[in-house]
């Protein structure tokens, strides 16, 4: 006597997380509930989900010992003989954020290195002592606005990896000549940054549309003809005239010249 019976019908449970659309056999959309969605097929049945990742999001799915055809968006089981699990992950974009100083005199601080799709994030532009940024060359591939406080900004509705690029300057000095004591009094921000040091510069001059900065320096971006000063200073025997000039320079050890004040009478 032979008795014969009819296998149950396998079954397979759906378990979908994230933001997207869930297409069985081309046709139903699986509503997501938060619990398992379970499918009873036929014996050896393959089954085809077409999935559609919400803007911003993309697909990772395992199970059934199924085939991802990413270029459609379609996933196809194996032959299904037995219970199983297909899990069905739409995650959300992130995009790398870096800066990039160019030159010296500050940095740019970072409160996260990731950003998920459509977030915003911010981040501060820190100057170095004596430094000032450029704000024309404050830039980004990404949205930026102005933050809440000082020196705070912000990455709006990040959708790319964003880089953010920034150069700063050297607070610009100033001379003062008192013509009748032949004193130079010199004025400056305080500043803690051992990086940059003042000087005063002479040089002759054949007329006074001769005289600019560039005459302290030699072929080499040296200074000629010039001795360091600290902030506050007063340099006695000042020469001015046709003749001569001079100015007052403040330059960083890492670059060299960087920012110059002409000598003037008021």
């Amino acid at each position: 006597t032979f008795t014969f019976t009819t296998a149950e019908a396998p079954k397979v449970e759906i378990i979908i997380s994230g933001e997207g659309d869930v297409f069985v056999d081309g046709g139903t959309k699986l509503e997501q509930t938060g619990e398992p969605i379970i499918l009873p097929v036929d014996y050896e049945y393959s089954l085809t989900l077409t999935l559609v990742p919400k803007t911003g999001y993309h697909l990772e799915i395992t199970g059934c010992g199924g085939e991802e055809d990413s270029d459609k968006g379609i996933y196809t089981t194996g032959e299904v003989k037995e219970n199983c699990e297909i899990h069905v992950d739409f995650k959300i974009d992130t995009f790398d954020i870096s800066s990039e100083i160019d030159g010296f005199g500050g940095n740019i601080v970072l409160n996260t290195t990731q950003a998920d799709y459509g977030s915003s994030v911010s981040f501060s532009v820190i100057p170095e002592s004596g430094y000032t940024l450029n704000a024309n060359n404050l830039q980004s591939n990404c949205s930026l606005r102005l933050g809440t406080s000082a020196n705070q900004y912000l990455l709006k509705n990040i959708t790319t990896n964003c880089t953010i690029s920034a150069s700063f300057n050297i607070q610009q000095p100033l001379l003062t000549v008192l013509p009748q004591d032949s004193i130079a009094k010199i004025s400056y921000p305080p500043f803690d940054n051992n990086n940059l040091q003042y000087a005063i510069c002479y040089y002759q001059s054949q007329s006074v549309t001769d005289i600019n900065l560039e005459s302290c320096f030699n072929e080499e971006g040296e200074l000629k003809l010039a001795y360091n000063i600290l902030p506050d200073s007063e340099i006695k025997n000042i020469q001015n005239g046709n003749n001569y000039g001079f100015s007052l320079v403040v330059y960083d050890n890492r670059t060299g010249f960087s920012a110059g004040t002409l000598g003037t009478i008021q």
